[in-house]
């Protein structure tokens, strides 16, 4: 098994065990109208970044809200959503929020790289509170933090049309 299965077997367990509970789509479906809708994009490099998982919460008081309609990339078709979706390079995520709530991107300590300090303080999760009004919808995009062409760690979030995401990330 390579050292890329065994990360991402991990992150799914990681994901799993971040889940906040249980609230069906449903519950989210009925309260459309008082959620912000967050479209979640994140950007494909050409390389090793594309596996890095990054994990995506909800947090605040999650009560009915929720990540689903999941879009994989080609490369990332066997991962699930639900309150703690794991992206790899070109997936995207739509998550339906309270407008007190807010999404965290983060890599947990087991899933980084190697060849990365992982304590770095650009390894803490980056938390991003859409600035919306219930029914509207906020694209986000996700890349990773970089200093000039190095990756630095860590994630940043940013709001923005997918349109302008950049689509590849030079190291």
């Amino acid at each position: 098994m390579s050292a890329l299965s065994r990360r991402r077997g991990t992150g799914l367990l990681v994901a799993t065990a971040l889940l906040l509970g249980g609230t069906s789509f449903g519950l989210a479906q009925d309260r459309i109208g008082e959620m912000v809708r967050v479209d979640i994009y994140r950007a494909a490099s050409k390389g090793a970044m594309n596996a890095v998982p990054c994990i995506i919460t909800i947090t605040g008081d999650a009560k009915g809200a929720v990540c689903h309609e999941v879009i994989r990339a080609e490369a990332n078709k066997n991962l699930s959503g639900g309150k703690a979706t794991v992206l790899l390079g070109g997936d995207r995520v739509i998550c339906e929020l309270n407008p007190s709530n807010g999404i965290q991107a983060v890599t947990p300590r087991a899933l980084r790289p190697d060849g990365f300090t992982p304590e770095a303080r650009s390894w803490a999760p980056t938390t991003f509170s859409p600035r919306a009004r219930p029914g509207q919808t906020v694209e986000l995009g996700l890349v990773p933090k970089t200093h000039g062409r190095t990756y630095a760690g860590g994630w940043v979030v940013r709001p923005e049309p997918h349109a302008t995401t950049p689509k590849r990330i030079r190291p």
